[in-house]
């Protein structure tokens, strides 16, 4: 069954949605100093998921968030200029909910911001790179790091194993890549 993904602006994005958010993303990925059951800490969390900007991607069960997404954007740098970026992070389904096809309603919904030509190309690391390959993704092995932070430099700024991009027919540069900030 389809369900209905909404998408809005992160800066107008009500504040219990993106408690929400921060909840669920916790509960996938345990995350050092973000603890949501510390609302304080919670509310940074969403001050700062506020301050990037980009674009939420939801599904609702009732007024309970199930599933995620977001995209920020970003200007990479590389040898010969710079990329223009979609940047896919956030990705996730209540563990409730899965099996219902909401991961990829989600993540084609947020793939629809390249196919209508709003960013060229969508960037984004997991670990199962097969389900991104279904929907048109293909996997990239540049070298990739941070350039802002010169401590960080040699560092792969990924923590998953596999850097991915959408569509899988964009001219992906054969070059190493400056992410220009952190990985997402």
């Amino acid at each position: 069954m389809a369900r209905f993904v909404s998408s809005q602006p992160i800066a107008q994005a009500p504040e219990e949605l993106l408690l929400q958010a921060t909840a669920l993303m916790a509960s996938i990925w345990p995350k050092a100093g973000l603890n949501v059951a510390s609302v304080v800490s919670a509310r940074q969390h969403v001050e700062r998921v506020r301050a990037g900007g980009g674009i939420m991607f939801s599904i609702l069960e009732g007024d309970r968030l199930i599933a995620h997404a977001k995209v920020g954007e970003r200007d990479m740098v590389l040898p010969d200029g710079i990329l223009h970026v979609g940047c896919l992070a956030g990705v996730c389904v209540d563990p409730e909910f899965r099996g219902q096809d909401l991961g990829r309603q989600i993540v084609r919904t947020a793939f629809d911001l390249v196919d209508r030509g709003q960013v060229p190309v969508m960037l984004f690391q997991t670990a199962v790179p097969g389900f991104y390959e279904k929907l048109g993704a293909r996997e990239v092995s540049n070298t990739f790091f941070n350039g802002t932070d010169p401590a960080l430099r040699h560092e792969r700024p990924w923590w998953e194993a596999h850097v991915m991009s959408y569509p899988a027919k964009f001219a992906w540069p054969d070059a190493p890549i400056d992410l220009n900030g952190s990985a997402f």
